[in-house]
C-alpha cells in the first residue's frame, strides 16, 4: 500500500519527529506523472511531502539532472528543501500552503503575487551554482526536450501510428519553439499552473512554486505565455482531456496582457534582471507570440505520454485521455500560429551574462 510505504520511507531516514506508530500518510494528489503523499506525525505534529516519481519519467528529464535542479532552487530560497531521497522517491519539506485556483489567477493582486515570485526565480536563478555551470549553454530547455521527446516518439510511432498527422505536429512544434533558441535566456520555472502554486490560506504569505522538473534555460516570455495559457484552462470542468484546455477566448486581453508584462519588468529589474528595463513592448510581443509555443510544448508531452501508455502499462496509469490532449495543444498551437504569425524573438541573446560575482549585466543595444 502507498501509504505504508511512504511512512517507512520517512521512518528508515530516521526523521526527528516520526515514528512507524504514530505518523499516517495521506495522498494529496499528485502531477499527471507522480504520487505524493503527505506523512504527518500525531504526536509530534511534524509533516512532509514524499514523492514517488511514475514510471516512464526519464523519459521526460534526467532524473539527477532534475535532483540537482530542485537543491539549486531551494538553495537561493525559491522552493522547498529536499530532506531524503532514495531510488524512485524523495522527501521533502512540508510548505502549509494550498494550491490556488483558476479564478485567482485573474484577480489583479493575485497576478501581482505571481509575477513578483516569478521575477524572483527568474532573478535569483541567476546567482545560482546551476546558473553559473550553465552560464555558456545557448540552448533553450524546450527545444532540447522536444528534440528528445520526438525522438522517442518517432521510435513509437515507428511500431505503430500514434497519430495521422504526427509529421506535421513535429513540423509545427519546432516552428513555434526554435525560435527562443536565439533569446536571451533566464532559469525558467517552465510549468507554472494552479497545482504548482500555492498560497496562504490567509493571502498573507507571498506565492510559491513548486514542482521544477521543466525548469532549464529559455526567454522569461515563455514563463509568462505559458502561464497565460494556464489562465486559459479551467481545471474545475472535466473533459475527456482531464481537464478544459481549450480556452482560447479566455486568454488575457492585450491591456491585462501589457499590464502583467509591466509589473514584471518592474520586479524582475529590482532583481537584477536590468537588461529587460525598458523592453516591455518587446517582451509582450515575445510572450504573446510564444503562446504557441507553449500549447506546441505540451502537446508533445501529451503525445509522448500517450504512446508511453499505450506501449507500458507499467506506466503511471491515469484517466486522462493524453492523446486527445495532445491533439488539442497542437491544434491550438497552429491556431495561434496561423492567427499572429511564427514567432519571431526580438529580445535576442546580447551575448553571455557575465558571471554574478563580476557584479555588472550587458546593456542591450
Amino acid at each position: 500500500m502507498a501509504q505504508a510505504r511512504a511512512i517507512q520511507v520517512v521512518c528508515q531516514c530516521k526523521l526527528a519527529g516520526f515514528s512507524l506508530t504514530t505518523s499516517h500518510a495521506n495522498k494529496i494528489g499528485g502531477a499527471f506523472t507522480n504520487d505524493l503523499f503527505r506523512v504527518e506525525d500525531s504526536s509530534s505534529g511534524s509533516a512532509v511531502i514524499v514523492r514517488f516519481f511514475g514510471h516512464g519519467t526519464d523519459q521526460f528529464f534526467d532524473r539527477e539532472e532534475e535532483h540537482e535542479l530542485f537543491c539549486s532552487v531551494a538553495e537561493v530560497g525559491m522552493g522547498p528543501h529536499m530532506l531524503g531521497s532514495g531510488e524512485g522517491w524523495r522527501i521533502e519539506q512540508y510548505l502549509p500552503l494550498h494550491p490556488s485556483k483558476n479564478q485567482e489567477f485573474w484577480e489583479p493582486n493575485f497576478q501581482n503575487g505571481v509575477l513578483e515570485t516569478l521575477a524572483a526565480f527568474h532573478g535569483k536563478m541567476e546567482k545560482s551554482p546551476l546558473r553559473n555551470a550553465s552560464a555558456s549553454c545557448t540552448e533553450s530547455r524546450r527545444l532540447s526536450d522536444i528534440q528528445k521527446w520526438m525522438k522517442v516518439a518517432d521510435e513509437a510511432h515507428q511500431k505503430r501510428s500514434l497519430h495521422q498527422d504526427w509529421d506535421s505536429m513535429k513540423e509545427h512544434a519546432l516552428a513555434a519553439i526554435s525560435p527562443m533558441q536565439k533569446a536571451q535566456h533566464v532559469i525558467c520555472h517552465g510549468d507554472v499552473n494552479v497545482g504548482n502554486t500555492l498560497r496562504a490560506a490567509d493571502f498573507q504569505t507571498p506565492v510559491s512554486f513548486i514542482d521544477v522538473e521543466y525548469a532549464g534555460p529559455d526567454p522569461p516570455a515563455f514563463d509568462i505565455a505559458n502561464w497565460w495559457t494556464e489562465m486559459a484552462a479551467d481545471y474545475d470542468v472535466v473533459t475527456e482531456c482531464g481537464f478544459n484546455v481549450e480556452c482560447p477566448e479566455k486568454l488575457p486581453s492585450e491591456d491585462s496582457r501589457r499590464r502583467i508584462i509591466g509589473h514584471y519588468v518592474k520586479c524582475a529589474t529590482e532583481y537584477g534582471l536590468a537588461w529587460l528595463d525598458g523592453k516591455e513592448n518587446q517582451l509582450h510581443d515575445d510572450a504573446w507570440q510564444l503562446v504557441a509555443a507553449a500549447h506546441a510544448y505540451w502537446g508533445i508531452w501529451g503525445m509522448l505520454q500517450h504512446a508511453l501508455r499505450r506501449d507500458s502499462p507499467a506506466v503511471h496509469a491515469d484517466p486522462m485521455d493524453y492523446l486527445k490532449y495532445g491533439e488539442t495543444r497542437m491544434r491550438m498551437a497552429r491556431e495561434h500560429m496561423e492567427l499572429n504569425g511564427v514567432p519571431q524573438i526580438r529580445l535576442e541573446k546580447i551575448g553571455h551574462l557575465p558571471s554574478p560575482n563580476t557584479g555588472g549585466t550587458d546593456q542591450e543595444n
